[in-house]
Formats: C-alpha cells, sequence, structure tokens
C-alpha cells in the first residue's frame, strides 16, 4: 500500500524552493521545503500540481534521511511526435515546463509522498547493484543516498549507469563523488560517445557484478521500460533469485492514489501497490506487459 497515510494524499502543501540546479538544457534538479514544517515522510514519489492545468507524479531524488528538506528532478516534456493531443501527454509537458518557469523562492503545490520504494533496510548484508538508464537514474539516486548513509551495512556496491550520451550524464558531481570516493563501483555506457563515434549499452556494463554469489546480491531496474527485457536476458547468467531483483514499473500514473484506474495492470495498481515490484511479485501477479 501507499506509504501516504494521511490528509496529504489528497490536501497538497506548499513547498518553497530554496534552490534549482541546471543538469542538462532539459532537467532541472529544485530543492523545497514545506511552508508548514512539516517532513517529507517515506515515499518514492510525490504529486505535483499546476494550477489550472492539471498534475504528474515526480520522482523524489533526496536521501530518505533527509527529513525537512527534499529534492525532485523534473525533466521538461517537449511535445513528443504524432502524439500532441494525447491528453496525458499533454497534460506531462504542461505541468513540466509549468514547474520550469519556477524560481528560487517560487511554491509549488505537493500532493504525497507515495509509493513503495526499493527495500534498502530489508537487504543490509547483501551486494546492491543499482541498474538505471536515462532519467531513471532519477529516483535510483534516492536508494543509493541511503546506502552511502550506512555503507557499512552492505558488501559491493554498484551503480550502473547507460544513458544516450555524456551530455546527459545527470547528477554529474554525485557521479564523480562516487567514483573518486570509491564508496560504490561506477560503470557508465553510453550510446553514442563524445566524439560521435558508437558506444554501448547499460547491458555492457552489468559484468561487474560477475563473481558475486546470487543469494548474496541485490538488483534495483529503473529507467525507460525497453530496457527492462535486455538487461533481464543479460542477468540470467548470474541465477539471480527472483526476490532479490526489483523493478521500478513507473507506468502511467495520474491520481496517485489508485482511484482513476490509468496504471491498472491487471488487478494491480502501479501507484498505490508499486511502483517498486520484485520479480518474483511480477511472476507471481503476472505484471508482464509492464516488462
Amino acid at each position: 500500500m501507499s506509504n501516504c497515510e494521511n490528509q496529504y494524499l489528497y490536501v497538497p502543501r506548499t513547498a518553497r524552493i530554496l534552490e534549482i540546479e541546471e543538469l542538462t538544457d532539459k532537467e532541472k534538479r529544485f530543492l523545497l521545503k514545506f511552508d508548514n514544517g512539516t517532513e517529507i515522510g517515506p515515499g518514492e514519489f510525490v504529486a505535483v500540481y499546476a494550477p489550472g492545468i492539471g498534475e504528474a507524479p515526480i520522482s523524489l531524488c533526496s536521501s530518505p534521511f533527509d527529513k525537512e528538506t527534499f529534492e525532485i528532478a523534473v525533466r521538461r516534456i517537449d511535445p513528443p511526435e504524432g502524439r500532441h493531443d494525447e491528453a496525458y501527454v499533454q497534460t506531462l509537458m504542461n505541468v513540466t515546463t509549468y514547474i520550469h518557469t519556477k524560481k528560487v523562492g517560487d511554491t509549488l503545490d505537493i500532493r504525497g509522498p507515495f509509493g513503495r520504494e526499493f527495500p534498502v533496510h530489508e537487504l543490509k548484508g547483501k551486494n546492491i547493484a543499482v541498474i538505471v538508464g536515462g532519467i531513471g537514474l532519477f529516483p535510483g539516486v534516492r536508494p543509493l543516498r541511503e546506502i552511502a548513509k550506512t555503507r557499512e551495512d552492505f558488501k559491493k556496491v554498484f551503480v550502473l549507469f547507460g544513458t544516450r550520451s555524456p551530455a546527459e550524464r545527470y547528477f554529474p558531481r554525485l557521479l564523480d563523488e562516487w567514483t573518486e570516493s570509491k564508496i560504490f563501483d561506477v560503470r557508465e555506457a553510453y550510446e553514442r560517445l563524445a566524439n560521435g563515434e558508437k558506444g554501448g549499452f547499460v547491458t555492457g556494463v552489468l559484468d561487474a557484478i560477475e563473481g558475486c554469489k546470487p543469494e548474496d546480491t541485490a538488483v534495483y531496474i529503473v529507467g525507460p521500460s525497453v530496457m527492462f527485457k535486455p538487461v533481464m536476458a543479460t542477468l540470467e547468467k548470474y541465477n539471480l533469485f527472483d526476490e532479490n531483483v526489483y523493478f521500478s514499473l513507473e507506468r502511467q500514473m495520474r491520481c496517485c492514489v489508485g482511484r482513476c484506474g490509468h496504471c491498472r495492470i491487471n488487478d494491480v495498481l502501479t501507484c498505490v501497490d508499486g511502483p517498486v515490484f520484485s520479480l518474483k511479485e511480477i511472476k507471481d501477479r503476472r505484471l508482464w506487459e509492464a516488462l
């Protein structure tokens, strides 16, 4: 069930923008704090409301240990070819554009948080591999920041990141910090290198976990659904346990509280029952269409 079991399921709180960082020409990171002094609470994402436009679910990228402030990273959605009239896409475009117009000192209306997170606290003593594609790094950063705070509780920790080009190397300061400090084993893959030459995909760096015992290893896969099957196929040779393989199925969530049914997969509501599911749950509950 959703982690948000209070009035903020339906009533937004006003959050003030304390800091804005331009990650790329389309992505920005926002540091926020609620005006009423309440803490953010546990969860995987929030709903950001744009007056007169609508709402959009946005992943949290701050550490769960951060209580008074929280961070979201937002990609400005531009008109996709051939889908200008699709209501869901149109709302995402307009809400994300609205958020990108905001400046430090402005406010955003936030509902939540919502959703089940990657269960870091249940995986102590294991090797952890966070496998991310593109802006999947936004929600992927959240458990990594949690792990970094209690690094001694885990064995090897891998950050396996793939995206289209080095220009889309989101959170460069964090990636550099983790690489230089060696707190995590960071491997990066780019479809197109800076010099224009052909690169590779995130599947090409998954061999980092070779030698890790299956019973002692958990992976978290988050990114566009097109990456799921290639990643699963590549991981097969490592014989990982289904209960230790997790996906973030961030399908087309709208209301975030299970009322609209837009994110339904069979009898499962992604926004309420997920968005993080183990492979065992996906098999048991027959959620294959999401992969």
